[in-house]
């Protein structure tokens, strides 16, 4: 499968996908030439072998140098996935959550937390 997100000029640009969420609605990748920001994409439409998306949210995760992506937990039923960074050289890792349901999310947090 080739996955594609549409430039403002109506490019077809290619995706490097690292996940795909359970569902295989979204998908965590990015579509710059050099490893660029982290996207959070949706699926718009898919052919046989194409699947277009569009971008919903973007994160770099840590500026210190030596950071690079770890890996990502789905929580589609919430409403997120969390995005884990690591800094090579001290080994500390940052997570990100990005939001492709913030409605679901606040939802869910108040049926877990309560509140009204």
């Amino acid at each position: 499968m080739k996955y594609f997100f549409e430039s403002d000029e109506k490019i077809a640009v290619p995706v490097h996908v690292e996940s795909v969420s359970p569902t295989g609605d979204y998908f965590v990748g990015w579509h710059t030439e050099a490893r660029g920001p982290l996207c959070l994409y949706r699926k718009l439409r898919e052919s046989d072998d194409e699947v277009y998306v569009e971008k919903l949210s973007e994160c770099n995760g840590s500026s210190d140098e030596g950071t690079g992506f770890k890996g990502v937990v789905w929580r589609e039923e919430y409403g997120f996935v969390k995005v884990t960074f690591r800094c090579w050289c001290t080994m500390d890792t940052e997570t990100v959550r990005l939001y492709f349901d913030r409605e679901l999310y606040e939802k869910k947090k108040k049926e877990m937390h309560g509140g009204n």
